[in-house]
């Protein structure tokens, strides 16, 4: 799936935003990853939003994140 990570600071204001390929069956723990490799922030430091809410823990799936959808990252 095509998964968009908007990055924004605690003010909501948007610094960037890249699309990223990943398995249907990706964890949000696998995304944290790439996102500390790519933007080098520690995963302590990385809060994850979707449609609102904040991800945790378990697959990008049965969060009902789908293709093309944006994930949030607040930092």
């Amino acid at each position: 799936m095509k998964l968009a990570i908007d990055l924004q600071d605690h003010e909501g204001i948007s610094h960037d935003k890249i699309v990223w390929t990943l398995d249907d069956k990706a964890t949000v723990d696998q995304l944290m990853d790439k996102i500390e490799s790519v933007f080098k922030i520690d995963k302590d430091r990385q809060r994850l939003f979707f449609k609102g809410s904040q991800l945790l823990f378990g697959t990008l799936q049965k969060a009902g994140i789908e293709n093309e959808d944006t994930v949030v990252l607040v930092t």
